[in-house]
């Protein structure tokens, strides 16, 4: 699309380029950035009323989650990236703040501003530090080539922020989370 209009979270009165406001700037010769005749692209989200995943664990922090309600987050996550890895779709950034909770507290997947196709068999196609520090796997943080496996990672730490309502690196440095998933926890992963 020639422009693209994008928001994320909490964005207050976002603001979409009127048709009128376009076809000025394009008669004073900037044009729109495509060419293509003063196209928009909106990416449209539903909203989801509980909020993030972060935001429910932040509140349990002192009283824990049941059990059951923990499961319950933890099989919509799974079947959340069992669809998405059936359909070919790495996320690349699974995190609490991408966890959306609808009213009834179902979780849904969101944010794919970084996901893509998975790569060809060899996995070559996929390289680079991509996502966010702490919910990236080892193979990801070293630059070596990863597939799918990388969501499963970050659904592991999410368990385990999920069932203790606290973050997995709460007062760490990058440097030092970087340590203690390449060195420490690679150690322990077979491929």
């Amino acid at each position: 699309c020639a422009q693209c209009v994008g928001a994320s979270m909490g964005t207050a009165q976002l603001k979409i380029p009127s048709a009128k406001a376009e076809s000025r700037s394009s008669s004073v010769g900037g044009g729109s950035a495509g060419g293509g005749g003063g196209q928009r692209c909106v990416v449209v989200v539903e909203y989801q009323h509980g909020g993030t995943l972060k935001t429910l664990l932040y509140k349990h922090r002192d009283k824990k989650l049941p059990y059951k309600k923990v499961v319950q987050l933890a099989l919509d996550m799974a079947r959340g990236l069992s669809y998405l890895h059936g359909e070919k779709i790495v996320h690349r950034d699974g995190k609490a703040e991408n966890m959306l909770l609808d009213r009834k507290k179902t979780l849904k997947i969101a944010d794919f501003g970084v996901a893509r196709v998975e790569a060809g068999a060899d996995g070559d196609d996929m390289t680079g530090q991509t996502g966010t520090i702490g919910y990236m796997a080892p193979e990801v943080l070293q630059g070596r080539a990863y597939d799918h496996k990388c969501d499963v990672y970050s659904f592991g730490v999410l368990l385990w922020e999920t069932y203790c309502c606290a973050m997995a690196y709460p007062n760490y440095s990058l440097a030092d989370i970087s340590y203690h998933v390449v060195k420490l926890v690679d150690r322990h992963i077979s491929p």
